[in-house]
């Protein structure tokens, strides 16, 4: 119960809030595993989450503020939001997702860090290497 009025609280903030309360984790140490994809809709009159898109904007916020060897990237397993016919009902992430991140200058370098790099060093205790040429 706590965590659902967390999540419409935060979702009520838009992506700035939500950046602010996340790179407060981020500098007390904390990996972040931002898996709400889809996402909630930009028609919901009390948004209790953020839209795909603006998620991607947190994302974006993060990965400038230095912070992509500690995100990770996921997608909620949604099937009723989706029909069963929709190309992306389990590709949510390789279809919308991270091509819209590409179009907005997030790097592929960037991409692989936290779809594999990130998840590697979280689950093992190991560190991302992030300079450009890893």
């Amino acid at each position: 119960m706590l965590q659902r009025w967390a999540r419409r609280r935060l979702a009520r903030r838009g992506p700035a809030g939500v950046r602010v309360r996340l790179e407060a984790l981020l500098h007390d140490g904390a990996w972040l595993s931002l898996d709400g994809y889809p996402g909630g809709k930009l028609s919901d009159p009390e948004p209790r989450r953020l839209t795909w898109e603006q998620r991607n904007q947190v994302v974006c916020a993060l990965i400038d503020r230095g912070w992509v060897g500690r995100l990770m990237l996921g997608h909620d397993h949604a099937p009723a939001l989706r029909p069963r016919d929709t190309p992306t009902r389990y590709l949510f992430l390789t279809k919308t997702a991270i091509p819209a991140l590409l179009a907005d200058d997030v790097s592929q370098r960037n991409i692989d860090v936290m779809m594999r790099e990130a998840p590697r060093a979280f689950l093992t205790g190991g560190r991302v290497d992030i300079s450009p040429e890893a």
